[in-house]
């Protein structure tokens, strides 16, 4: 499952007329201009395409991860950081829109695996139905104190497909066939936000002396009656107590809509959820 594949976008050559130029047209504020082709990474874990931008002197990293089961997807900007500038972890108010329409009034930010700073909004088909599928995405944008820009896309009819043959690719790996896959009418969804499903007192006690926070991104097997009955680590917070702290919170308390099949009937399947553990200021 593991590799990249690369999709270079094309850009149509300027005509010369008697020797003159076309006329430029003025440049937008915050238009960013892709400097990269498109790169759709087949990982061990998540889907993602992703893509490098120039807004004005930064470089910023745009990408696109779907939810395995087409439920919505995770859109992530990555900025450096200037050398004294220390990586932010926590929310802040942003508006974030995709061909225009809000998808998000906040962006959580962490530090990224790599060098820079990471801000990420997400949208899913029970939040967001009006949200533009991803194949026929055209621009997303963001407005935030730390980043303000518009980022054009192109090729997401390609792009979508490639993201839709990995996923299931994944889901399979992870136990759900195709053909059990293409019986699925409607995926599990919770029947309470998630973060109701916890409080204060599910913080580990050790993990708040020693201020640990994180994300834990998690793969839940749910079954005919909508009941967790198994919860995996996708990507971990990096704390053993904040990732034992999530999947023990779902387990008991996690109620979810159950998968229904053609027949209409309910099916066990896979659902995928995510807990952020942040400290108090």
């Amino acid at each position: 499952m593991t590799g990249a594949w690369k999709i270079a976008a094309g850009a149509a050559a300027g005509a010369m007329l008697a020797g003159l130029a076309p006329p430029t047209a003025p440049e937008e504020p915050n238009l960013a201009k892709p400097t990269s082709g498109w790169q759709v990474d087949f990982g061990e874990q998540r889907c993602v395409a992703m893509r490098e931008y120039a807004l004005g002197e930064r470089k910023v990293l745009v990408a696109l991860e779907p939810d395995p089961a087409n439920d919505g997807a995770r859109l992530l900007f990555r900025v450096p950081l200037a050398a004294s500038a220390k990586p932010v972890f926590g929310w802040s108010e942003a508006k974030v829109t995709a061909d225009g329409k809000a998808i998000s009034k906040f962006v959580s930010s962490a530090p990224s695996a790599k060098e820079g700073q990471l801000f990420v909004a997400g949208w899913s088909a029970d939040t967001l139905p009006s949200a533009p599928p991803l194949a026929t995405l055209g621009e997303v944008g963001i407005e935030s104190k730390a980043l303000t820009g518009r980022f054009p896309l192109t090729g997401m009819a390609k792009i979508d497909v490639l993201l839709r043959e990995c996923n299931r690719g994944l889901l399979e790996s992870w136990g759900m066939s195709k053909a059990v896959q293409a019986e699925v009418t409607r995926w599990p969804t919770l029947k309470v936000p998630a973060g109701r499903l916890f409080n204060y007192t599910d913080y580990p006690t050790v993990a708040m002396i020693l201020r640990q926070q994180g994300d834990v991104r998690t793969r839940l097997s749910i079954n005919e009656k909508g009941r967790v009955t198994d919860c995996k680590i996708r990507y971990s917070s990096g704390f053993d107590l904040l990732d034992s702290a999530t999947c023990r919170g779902l387990i008991q308390r996690g109620r979810y809509e159950p998968a229904l099949g053609k027949d209409g009937k309910p099916m066990p399947a896979l659902a995928f959820q995510s807990v952020r553990w942040v400290m108090p200021d």
